[in-house]
């Protein structure tokens, strides 16, 4: 009987291991239906559903289906018409979802600031869009609604969820930037009816730097041609936005800020009229996206960006991609030190753009 117990005891050990691996990937990334996103998407898209292209409208499944199904009643409730009068963009409108802190009461955040709630919801009476807001959810029974397909949003999410435990996706990406830093978390708040696209938000956690989320779009190229991927999520859908995204973890909330410098260094690479916010991120992204290729080679084999980097890109990017594709995360030389040194072939690039800009202008 010993002998059992002494082989049994290793296998335990991998066991709990393996599991308590997968508690630990499963904090640091985590894919969440959350009320408040899933009820003002829904809401955007009853008031905008006759206006849009098939290629943005909500890709057809069952669950879309019953949307359709509780909420035909009450397309012309007064919130509807607000969205369609109001608002000229879904995504903004929706992260708003975010900062509902009460929904009997439609409260939102306190400690965000009024303006950027303004920007969102494209309206300058907040009172009014949480007074309407709240109508259409108490008559909608949204709640009801909600709590009727928990089910399937667990469902829906359960798969993906899965695959970047098993991938220790969190992992290999905060190995390969070197990052010892303790509770970093990537949140992805799934978006079932969001057809246009995926977008970061910032104020999530009252802008931590540690927290990246984002919402997460659920994309077909038409409505009517939905997949099974658009019913239950499969990684194979989000890897370039998942590699993207938690990279932003590294870049922009450790390196950027440290080595930017004078922004004004990079400004003949950009528009003249975007602002000093807006093209620091710009910069940003001209490593964040090579970056995301190199992740796709790295850790899923695929190469089709490398063969964009390479062989179609003209600009510095391509400089970027060759160059980070030279780093070791176990090698002697440092991801920061690469991230600095990506940030003046940018700087290069924008001095070269200057000079050449002002031999035209002769």
């Amino acid at each position: 009987m010993k002998n059992i117990v002494i082989l049994l005891m290793p296998l335990f050990l991998i066991t709990a291991c393996k599991s308590f691996k997968h508690k630990e990937e499963s904090r640091k990334i985590s894919f969440e239906i959350h009320q408040g996103t899933e009820f003002l998407i829904t809401a955007f898209n009853l008031a905008v559903e006759e206006e849009i292209s098939d290629e943005y409208k909500p890709c057809e499944t069952a669950y879309t289906k019953r949307i359709a199904e509780h909420f035909e009643p009450f397309k012309k409730h007064p919130f509807i018409k607000y969205i369609y009068d109001e608002v000229y963009s879904g995504t903004d409108f929706a992260s708003v979802g975010l900062l509902i802190t009460d929904f009997e009461t439609m409260t939102l955040n306190p400690n965000i600031e009024t303006d950027l709630i303004k920007s969102k919801i494209y309206s300058d009476d907040i009172e009014k869009f949480k007074k309407l807001a709240l109508s259409f959810y108490k008559e909608s029974k949204f709640k009801s609604f909600f709590n009727q397909n928990k089910a399937y949003y667990n469902t829906a999410t359960a798969h993906i969820q899965k695959q970047v435990e098993k991938d220790s996706l969190f992992n290999q990406i905060k190995d390969y930037y070197q990052d010892s830093r303790a509770g970093l978390e990537f949140k992805a708040f799934v978006e079932l009816t969001n057809n246009n696209e995926s977008q970061a938000v910032d104020f999530y956690d009252n802008y931590n730097p540690n927290v990246r989320a984002i919402t997460l779009g659920n994309f077909c190229e038409l409505s009517t041609k939905s997949t099974p991927q658009n019913e239950i999520l499969d990684l194979n859908s989000y890897q370039t936005i998942l590699c993207h995204e938690i990279s932003h973890l590294y870049t922009t909330s450790v390196f950027l800020d440290k080595y930017i410098g004078n922004i004004n260094d990079f400004k003949p690479l950009f528009d003249k009229k975007i602002s000093e916010a807006q093209l620091k991120d710009q910069v940003d992204h001209y490593i964040i996206f090579p970056l995301q290729g190199i992740f796709m080679k790295k850790l899923y084999n695929n190469m089709e960006m490398d063969d964009i980097f390479r062989n179609k890109v003209k600009d510095v990017r391509r400089d970027i991609y060759l160059h980070l594709s030279k780093y070791d995360p176990k090698g002697t030389m440092s991801f920061e030190k690469y991230y600095k040194e990506c940030i003046e072939l940018i700087r290069d690039s924008a001095k070269e753009k200057n000079i050449s800009n002002m031999v035209l202008s002769k």
